[in-house]
């Protein structure tokens, strides 16, 4: 992984209170995806089950939780990068596996 982080493109933020900029108890800043006060989906959102049979099947053994969108959209519960940290946690739970992050590519 070339970032400092698990997850590509899936980046979750949480917030305290309100993300908006002008509210005055707004810190701005990123926090633990597992402190699941506000996440807020700041990557790819939304998955289909129907049309992403192999990302449902992913989540389900990761027991993460999904919320309809309606017409068959779902966004999970904390957050599309918990899959990534589920998986990565799942994947070093083995001792033979080494997630390395900042890598060149």
């Amino acid at each position: 992984e070339s970032r400092d982080r698990v997850g590509g493109r899936l980046l979750n933020a949480t917030f305290s209170t309100s993300p908006h900029p002008h509210h005055s108890s707004y810190d701005g800043k990123p926090v633990d995806s597992n402190d699941s006060k506000n996440p807020i989906d700041l990557g790819a959102s939304w998955i289909w089950p129907e049309s992403n049979p192999n990302m449902d099947q992913l989540a389900k053994k990761l027991d993460v939780e999904k919320i309809s969108e309606g017409d068959g959209a779902f966004r999970f519960k904390d957050g599309s990068q918990t899959i990534a940290l589920k998986l990565a946690e799942k994947l070093c739970s083995n001792e033979n596996v080494k997630i390395m992050l900042q890598c060149s590519v």
